[in-house]
């Protein structure tokens, strides 16, 4: 006899199976935040489209080079995500403002104003911020913390470079 748990006798050693071993964890698996923005970038972009036509005239919506932004932005998602992940360096000169430029370009217009380029920005910020809160289940508290303070600095990096380009032109 091995000892008593809630009144039943234990004897002899615990029997491990297969069955046992691949029973379901009463934990779920804990995701990163790049894998929760990588597998989410197309809700991501779609809520940022949501925010973009709910602000923008008719002539906007009109403009919209939706193939291509059903194509891009997603992409344009992952790319922020996996800098985001990467350690605190700076990426190489360009990335903000191409990340910038892209965006203006899947907005449509010809030319942007720094407020409606900085606000575009923002939204695609708190869309990826937002995935990130609803995910907080599945991911690391502390992680995900750090993901959305690297992404607040590629953001203010982005508006910095991006409005700083409008501005001189």
């Amino acid at each position: 006899t091995r000892g008593t748990v809630g009144g039943h006798v234990i004897t002899g050693s615990p029997e491990i199976t297969a069955r046992r071993l691949s029973a379901p964890s009463a934990h779920p698996p804990v995701d990163s935040p790049l894998s929760r923005l990588d597998e989410s970038r197309g809700e991501i972009a779609k809520a940022w489209l949501q925010r973009f036509v709910e602000r923008a005239s008719l002539e906007e919506i009109e403009r919209l080079p939706m193939p291509r932004l059903v194509r891009e932005l997603p992409e344009l998602v992952s790319e922020i995500a996996r800098a985001a992940a990467r350690p605190p360096a700076a990426p190489p000169d360009g990335d903000y403002l191409d990340w910038a430029q892209r965006l203006v370009e899947l907005t449509g217009r010809d030319s942007i104003a720094a407020q409606e380029l900085v606000r575009d920005l923002a939204v695609l910020q708190s869309a990826m911020i937002a995935t990130l809160h609803r995910g907080l289940d599945r991911i690391d508290p502390v992680a995900a913390l750090e993901t959305v303070e690297r992404l607040a600095e590629l953001f203010s990096a982005m508006q910095a470079d991006a409005v700083g380009e409008v501005l001189t032109v």
